[in-house]
């Protein structure tokens, strides 16, 4: 497995003001750790339109240092200040639907609240970028859901032989 560099992303207002703490993101972040991606980056912003679309456009930016993979942390519920997904969306360049319908699939059998997830996840040039809900149990579940999966994703994004599409010779 690759050693890919992530970028978390955490969106809410309350813990951009140090209102609430940010037991998600420092969860994320050590499940990736314990599973051999580099966090490069923890950054917490308020829920601002501009702001996240700024930042996930820098980031997977290829001319400079850019991350593999954006988890954005929040912001997919269903308020007016949930603004994830819209953004996310404007930015990819392809959509991998298939990952976010399993984690609302799967997370329903844990929580029935998962459907109202509005998540996304989709390729901006080289870089996937995955929406996590915010609460330390959505997002931790989701990726857990997933983690399996993102090392053939991020082969397969970056043009990557990892042989399991490879047919055997008769």
């Amino acid at each position: 497995m690759h050693k890919w560099k992530v970028l978390l992303i955490v969106l809410s207002d309350r813990i951009s003001n140090n209102q609430f703490s940010d037991t998600a993101g420092e969860a994320i972040k050590n499940n990736l750790i314990s599973n051999n991606f580099e966090v490069i980056n923890k950054l917490i912003i308020p829920d601002e339109y501009d702001l996240l679309k700024d930042l996930l456009i820098k980031w997977s930016n290829k001319d400079l240092e850019s991350a593999n993979l954006i988890l954005t942390i929040g912001g997919t519920g269903l308020s007016k200040r949930d603004i994830t997904p819209q953004v996310t969306r404007e930015v990819i360049d392809l959509e991998i639907p298939g990952l976010t319908e399993f984690m609302r699939m799967k997370g329903h059998d844990i929580n029935p609240f998962s459907l109202l997830s509005r998540s996304i996840a989709g390729i901006l040039n080289s870089t996937v970028i995955i929406n996590l809900p915010g609460s330390l149990n959505g997002a931790s579940e989701s990726l857990v859901l997933v983690i399996d999966l993102l090392d053939h994703l991020l082969m397969q994004v970056n043009g990557k032989n990892d042989d399991v599409h490879i047919e055997p010779l008769l």
